[in-house]
């Protein structure tokens, strides 16, 4: 691993990537995480079903937080870097 990023437009490209990624495989599941916990609260499922609703639920949930993970880290890295800016000057 590289102590810093090769420079700053790259790994930004790279979160953009990893953040549109998951949101394009998100955008292909036909309900959303809230549309999921709504049938798995509204009624009797059957423990198929259940466990289909309560899987693709955890997928997109994984998913958000991989974005969420990129979004920090890009944080991070600004933050690193105007730090690491500021006192070399």
């Amino acid at each position: 691993a590289l102590a810093a990023p090769v420079t700053l437009e790259n790994e930004w490209r790279a979160f953009r990537l990893l953040i549109s990624s998951c949101n394009a495989i998100l955008n292909l599941y036909p309900t959303t995480i809230e549309e999921d916990e709504e049938v798995l609260n509204g009624g009797v499922l059957s423990r198929m079903h259940r466990s289909a609703v309560l899987l693709r639920r955890q997928e997109k949930l994984i998913y958000e937080s991989v974005k969420e993970w990129a979004h920090d880290s890009w944080s991070a890295l600004l933050y690193a870097t105007s730090n690491s800016q500021t006192k070399a000057a």
